[in-house]
């Protein structure tokens, strides 16, 4: 069976505009509700976030203390860092006599002997003239032979004189053992370690 209405229009309106205000009031306290909600959660948020920004500053404060207390061991640190530079760099530029006077005794063949031998830092990787004296004219060419053949040590050798004591006709003066003088011209290369 059917219901009639038979309220009047104006009461049907005014239940139905009573019915949209109750949802409205609900939709206007939800929202209330939410917005009190999030202003909570910002709070809670800016509570934190303050709290952590406190705490990051008395780190910080406390890590500078500590540095403050370690800068006399950093300005040690770097000022041993810089005489450790400076050792090494006066190691690179090193000269080893004794490895290139072994060199020059090591290309000395037999029946040739040195008449001197100077060495300083100017020596290397210019030309330096040696004098050296031989028994015969094979063991000039054998020294000038042996120079030209040590490429780790020495390089463009080449004869600057040889004069021979006895085709001279030199009075006693020569040296009877070896009587050849050479004047040979090497550039010395600096030895690497």
């Amino acid at each position: 069976m059917a219901m009639i209405n038979l309220l009047p229009e104006s009461q049907k309106n005014e239940l139905r505009s009573a019915r949209a205000n109750v949802v409205l009031l609900r939709y206007n306290i939800i929202t209330i509700v939410a917005i009190i909600l999030l202003g909570l959660f910002c709070a809670l948020f800016y509570v934190i976030l303050s709290s952590d920004k406190n705490t990051a500053i008395v780190q910080n404060e406390q890590s500078s203390a500590e540095s403050k207390k370690y800068s006399d061991t950093r300005k040690q640190a770097d000022m041993f860092k810089k005489d450790l530079a400076l050792a090494s760099k006066i190691f690179s530029k090193e000269v080893n006599y004794t490895d290139t006077i072994f060199a020059i005794a090591s290309v000395l063949p037999q029946g040739v002997v040195l008449d001197s031998l100077d060495l300083n830092a100017n020596s290397f990787g210019n030309e330096t003239v040696f004098t050296a004296h031989a028994k015969d004219q094979a063991s000039v060419t054998r020294l000038k032979d042996s120079f030209q053949k040590s490429k780790e040590h020495f390089e463009n050798a080449h004869f600057q004189t040889i004069s021979d004591t006895n085709a001279q006709n030199v009075n006693n003066n020569g040296d009877k053992a070896y009587p050849i003088t050479v004047n040979i011209s090497v550039k010395i290369k600096k030895v690497t370690q």
